[in-house]
């Protein structure tokens, strides 16, 4: 049966012993599915493995307790976020509030991020990424 300790089982490996609960859902896929297609199935159900500080990140965003959490999320994420070229001229700097303060290497990102139509799809790609914790952005120049 699946979930056994044996080698063929698709959660036994010399990493993971399942668990009684985990042997229960393995007997379920199986009875479900057929024993010969269950491996690939379970493979399917799964979750990727992460590491523990990226879980630590989550819940913290989560629960919306740490500025910085979301400013190294931003600024790991910013060249999709942002763009290739505009990452490179506008960085991310602090969180205050609801609002991503960015530093602009010179005025004239500054004066580009005041047109709505440069800084709305930024922003709206800021918005759904940070699930709504940031709603708007201040440029600043990096003397700031």
């Amino acid at each position: 049966m699946f979930g056994k300790d044996d080698i063929d089982a698709p959660l036994a490996s010399k990493r993971h012993f399942p668990s009684s609960t985990e042997r229960a859902l393995d007997e379920l896929v199986a009875d479900f599915v057929g024993e010969e297609s269950a491996p690939e199935v379970h493979m399917k159900l799964r979750r990727p493995a992460r590491q523990i500080s990226e879980s630590v990140n989550r819940f913290l965003l989560r629960i919306h307790q740490d500025s910085e959490v979301l400013l190294s999320e931003l600024t790991l994420h910013w060249t999709e976020l942002a763009g290739a070229e505009t990452s490179l001229q506008v960085k991310p700097k602090s969180v205050r509030g609801k609002t991503l303060v960015v530093s602009a290497l010179n005025q004239t990102y500054v004066f580009l991020f005041r047109d709505p139509k440069f800084r709305d799809p930024i922003l709206e790609k800021i918005k759904m990424f940070t699930d709504g914790r940031i709603e708007s952005i201040r440029v600043v120049t990096a003397g700031w």
